[in-house]
């Protein structure tokens, strides 16, 4: 049986890093500024089906079976996570409105909910063609995870 899939408008409060965003959901537009907004304990959500370099990488990927610690990768995966994350932070600006798919029941490793993310100009209707997931592939700083 296929996901049941749900839409919403968001606003992107914090990026915690390439594959992980804090959101304030939108739940229906008032009017007058006014909105309805679903606001979770913890409002992590995971992009779906990507995964971005670690900004704080486990020094045990980076050590070969002889216990040699190689600093140069460390520091390229660091540099790389800041990439993406910086990648994510001009396609979505902090403040910024966007649009979020979400996976009814799909929680990924540590119990984010899972979502595909457009900005506000970007939305196609969920097709997936314009979301920051297929972007972050599409530029290298991510790669795909099976969630």
């Amino acid at each position: 049986m296929a996901n049941k899939k749900f839409e919403y408008e968001a606003v992107v409060l914090r990026w915690v890093d390439g594959d992980t965003v804090v959101l304030q959901i939108i739940l229906e537009d008032k009017g007058f500024g006014m909105l309805e907004v679903y606001q979770p304990r913890k409002p992590h959500y995971r992009l779906m089906g990507v995964n971005t370099p670690e900004k704080r990488p486990h020094k045990s990927k980076h050590t070969d079976a002889d216990g040699n610690f190689d600093e140069e990768s460390f520091e390229n995966e660091k540099k790389r996570a800041l990439d993406a994350q910086k990648f994510c932070e001009e396609y979505a600006p902090v403040g910024s409105k966007v649009y979020v798919r979400t996976y009814l029941d799909e929680e990924g490793k540590f119990g984010r909910p899972l979502v595909d993310l457009y900005a506000d100009n970007d939305y196609d209707g969920g097709a997936g063609t314009n979301s920051l997931n297929k972007r972050l592939l599409d530029a290298k700083h991510a790669v795909k995870y099976d969630t």
